[in-house]
């Protein structure tokens, strides 16, 4: 599992320094995977210190641009089915080897990027959801005493694989804008 989390984890680093313009999204982006990479390899007693981490800079792009009051709900209200996806599959492990599980988490960020109206929004709300997410699953395991380990590799994994999606999805939108605006080139 860590070197697919590390493969992930380096793609992106390099897309997003080589491919993206110079600018503060940038660089939080480049901090965030960097970090990523190194709180992968240590090995926390608590999942609270990994979902602390994912708040902060879920924050940190969340807030990039302004938005109004109600649009601050989101996160929250995103959290909660996150959070009833990973206690369903907790509960039911097998349901982790369908095998459309690809293409329908290629879906949901499709439909998070539509839905968001930048790329930072974007990426704010995927960290924190998956943050806020895993803080209320391990509060509904104490609650009702459930013996389960939630892995915070295995939710950085999902966080680095969202992120991953979006910047190929935020590629595609860009290069059909480019490819509307000055017309297909000639094959």
């Amino acid at each position: 599992m860590a070197a697919l989390f590390y493969w992930y984890g380096w793609v992106l680093f390099i897309i997003v320094s080589f491919f993206l313009p110079s600018s503060k999204f940038r660089t939080g982006l480049l901090w965030f995977t960097g970090a990523c990479l190194i709180i992968y390899g240590i090995n926390l007693e608590h999942i609270v210190y990994v979902c602390i981490f994912l708040v902060i800079f879920g924050y940190f792009f969340w807030l990039s641009n302004q938005k109004q009051m109600m649009e601050q709900l989101w996160p929250f209200l995103f959290s909660l089915p996150y959070s009833t996806v990973q206690l369903f599959l907790i509960v039911n492990p097998v349901w982790i080897q369908f095998p459309g599980r690809v293409f329908v988490f290629a879906w949901g960020i499709f439909f998070l990027y539509k839905f968001c109206h930048d790329w930072s929004t974007f990426i704010g709300l995927w960290v924190l959801m998956n943050g806020l997410g895993s803080v209320i699953t391990s509060m509904v395991a104490k609650v009702y005493t459930f013996h389960f380990y939630i892995d915070d590799q295995q939710i950085l994994i999902v966080v680095i694989q969202g992120v991953l999606v979006s910047v190929l999805i935020h590629g595609a939108h860009r290069l059909s804008q480019v490819v509307r605006r000055k017309g297909a080139a000639y094959i």
